[in-house]
């Protein structure tokens, strides 16, 4: 079953854990340390996902992708990514945040906005050809 799914986007999920573990371990410190009385999850999601974007994107540039763009123009790319995500993503948590454990929140959102910016990385940041489909 795994030699059905790209080498792409195996790498791009073992990138993923890594940096999401280390999100996590961030979030998870930022919670305890209770920056916000109104916004406590939310500000620890923000600030731990915006920490580890810079991260993420010298991993995946490195690893996942075969960009055709070089370091510099990639990386402002991908924190234009990462910033509309986190802007996103933040709201989306603050509201589920209020409807179920802060916990579940963290991973809909995490796994729901990975998803979406594998895509845009794939093709907006990194500049990679859409795959060649065969008949």
């Amino acid at each position: 079953m795994l030699q059905r799914i790209p080498k792409k986007f195996l790498r791009f999920f073992a990138v993923g854990m890594f940096t999401t573990a280390v999100c996590w371990i961030l979030y998870e410190a930022l919670y305890a340390l209770d920056l916000s009385d109104s916004f406590r999850e939310s500000t620890s999601w923000a600030i731990s996902y915006a920490l580890t974007s810079v991260l993420a994107h010298y991993l995946h540039f490195r690893l996942t992708f075969e960009p055709r763009r070089t370091y510099w123009p990639s990386l402002w790319r991908t924190l234009l990514v990462y910033g509309c995500s986190l802007v996103l993503s933040t709201v989306a948590d603050h509201f589920l945040a209020q409807q179920m454990h802060h916990r579940i929140a963290w991973i809909l959102n995490m796994g729901f906005f990975g998803l979406l910016n594998f895509f845009l990385l794939r093709y907006y940041a990194y500049f990679e050809d859409p795959p060649k489909r065969s008949l």
